[in-house]
């Protein structure tokens, strides 16, 4: 599988690089629903959320085939939910 997939199932599944451990700015516990809607390190690459989901509803970015889209493309831009956070580029 390949990383961009396997970031997409752990995103979906919950089981991605989030917690305490991970976390990578002030907020004290990374969660997804942080990392996706709120977290100023990912704010450059949430446009293609927003333009899915204007209200950024995590269940619609998640089991939804235009979420699901969306939320590839974020994945791929913002390298949220890596253990390094490293950016992939656009």
């Amino acid at each position: 599988m390949s990383r961009k997939k396997w970031g997409l199932v752990q995103c979906r599944t919950g089981h991605a690089f989030i917690g305490k451990p991970y976390r990578q700015c002030a907020e004290g516990f990374q969660t997804r629903a942080h990392v996706l809607r709120d977290c100023e390190q990912y704010e450059e690459h949430r446009d293609v959320l927003r333009k899915f989901s204007p209200t950024m509803s995590i269940p619609d970015i998640l089991a939804t085939q235009e979420g699901i889209e969306a939320l590839t493309k974020f994945l791929g831009a913002s390298g949220a939910f890596t253990e390094t956070r490293a950016e992939r580029g656009r």
